[in-house]
């Protein structure tokens, strides 16, 4: 039989945790059929799942008889992954980016952050970084293997997990608020702040 090709939008979360789907699918003799479709967390925009024997049917030939080697042939589901409307991760690959802002007396002196928990990782420990003192605006910071599942593929096709349970990173940008408004106590320190640096000079 002839493959069938079909599209599936996924959630960013449903990229993060996995998921499944039932997807109907029309195949080459007008009938409709309900497919199991297991889509497992890491997949990106684009990435093909095949499902073997689940396409087309085949067709008889002009003596009314299948031929004896006639099978169906395959199902191809391209995914479409959405963005995460949260816009809490940002994601290049396995590897995952968040942003977490620090004052700037935190940038200054060091402080510790929590991270947010990555869908799908909620069973692993809460994560806490240290931001060294004096980082600066927009440095990033490292989490190693605290990203999205590596997928094995094959081109645009998805074959599965990677050997080893091999994970991407998280990545941590660091961005310093700067305030807007003061209180006389505040300015009056960084005051005395400026006039030391000045002094220095």
């Amino acid at each position: 039989g002839a493959d069938v090709s079909a599209n599936l939008e996924v959630s960013f979360d449903e990229c993060l945790k996995g998921a499944s789907h039932n997807v109907v699918v029309e195949d080459n003799s007008g009938g409709r059929e309900n497919v199991e479709l297991n889509i497992p967390a890491g997949v990106e925009d684009g990435d093909v799942i095949v499902l073997e024997g689940r396409g087309g049917h085949p067709r008889a030939g002009r003596n009314g008889q299948l031929p004896p080697d006639a099978k169906r042939g395959n199902l191809h589901i391209t995914l479409d992954v959405r963005r995460d409307p949260n816009r809490v991760f940002e994601r290049n690959g396995a590897n995952l980016t968040v942003t977490k802002r620090v004052s700037y007396a935190s940038a200054c002196l060091g402080t510790i952050v929590d991270l947010p928990v990555v869908p799908g990782q909620e069973n692993q420990e809460a994560m806490r970084m240290r931001v060294p003192a004096g980082i600066q605006h927009g440095t990033t910071l490292r989490v190693e293997n605290r990203g999205l599942p590596v997928l094995r593929r094959r081109g645009s096709v998805v074959l599965g997990k990677s050997s080893g349970g091999r994970r991407g990173d998280l990545y941590v940008r660091i961005a310093i608020d700067v305030p807007q408004k003061l209180s006389a106590e505040q300015r009056a320190l960084l005051e005395q702040l400026q006039a030391l640096e000045e002094g220095d000079r």
